[in-house]
């Protein structure tokens, strides 16, 4: 064919395909190429709201055990509060009892 003239050394021009109506197949192939797409922006998005949810709870937590330990230390705090008011009061009663003098000399 080449010695002939029928056989081009150069390429052919590519010949399109004709354009055909769509098909059921067609807007099947659509319709799951959308829903793929939304199923993945669905995936993303509850993953984003698992990470804030995530974040909330321990920041819950943090807040929670905070006001454990704050609690714990208002209650030790109290407790040494009513302890100095108690020594005080102690001390104080022995400071205003007299000194009751001994008959013998002993000073026991």
């Amino acid at each position: 064919m080449k010695r002939e003239g029928f056989w081009s050394l150069r390429r052919l021009p590519k010949v399109p395909e004709p354009a055909r109506p769509k098909v059921h197949w067609d807007y099947l192939c659509e319709e799951m190429q959308w829903l793929a797409a939304d199923f993945a922006q669905e995936r993303r998005w509850k993953r984003g709201v698992a990470r804030k949810v995530v974040r909330m709870v321990m920041r819950h937590h943090e807040e929670q055990r905070q006001r454990q330990e704050r609690a714990k230390r208002e209650e030790q705090a109290k407790l040494r509060r009513v302890a100095a008011a108690i020594a005080r009061e102690v001390r104080h009663f022995w400071s205003s009892v007299e000194k009751v003098p001994t008959t013998n000399g002993d000073h026991r």
